[in-house]
């Protein structure tokens, strides 16, 4: 029996676009309401769905370079 073929690279990659996917179709509304805060409110923290996107990756970028 041969081993299998190594797929890693191709199931991070589905998996990643699978998230992208998911948060794309997330709102501004879901992020409120999961935090249990007013659209309006969410709002005077950060202007739109991309200055929050923005965030969650600026923490992540510093994070990881914590790690190191």
């Amino acid at each position: 029996m041969s081993p299998r073929p190594d797929v890693s690279d191709e199931r991070r990659t589905q998996i990643r676009e699978a998230a992208m996917t998911v948060f794309d179709q997330t709102r501004m509304d879901n992020i409120a309401q999961e935090f249990g805060l007013s659209k309006g409110a969410l709002y005077l923290y950060y202007k739109s769905k991309d200055a929050t996107i923005s965030a969650i990756l600026q923490f992540f970028f510093s994070w990881a370079m914590k790690k190191l």
